[in-house]
């Protein structure tokens, strides 16, 4: 793997972590190992939320997808944190992972392996 593999499963085993969800660091992982191999294309999806209530992708694409997504606005955050000039559009990352911790709930139900408890 790659210093840039390596580096988007850092972040997503911590993404994961953050959320609650780190029970699913293994599926993630393998989805995004196969992101490659999959024509997943261009959805024209308006917001990661209006991703999740598409079901015309199998799960591991979805998850694939949005994982790639959210390490995408961390990337952008990133450069502009180092200078780089604003692209005009706030970050999404919140709005990306909200979608992730929507998609596992669809998935799990509350309460069901992988998944935190509400506070």
């Amino acid at each position: 793997m790659d210093k840039s593999g390596e580096q988007r499963n850092t972040f997503s085993d911590a993404t994961l972590g953050k959320l609650g969800l780190v029970g699913l660091s293994d599926k993630y992982r393998r989805a995004m190992s196969n992101d490659a191999n999959r024509n997943d294309g261009d959805g024209g999806w308006a917001s990661p939320m209006d991703f999740v209530a598409d079901n015309r992708l199998p799960l591991d694409a979805r998850r694939s997808i949005l994982m790639n997504w959210a390490w995408t606005e961390f990337l952008i955050d990133q450069a502009t944190n180092e200078g780089m000039p604003e692209n005009g559009r706030p970050s999404r990352l919140d709005e990306v992972e909200q979608a992730l911790l929507a998609l596992e709930r669809g998935v799990n139900g509350p309460n069901k392996s992988g998944m935190r408890k509400a506070a």
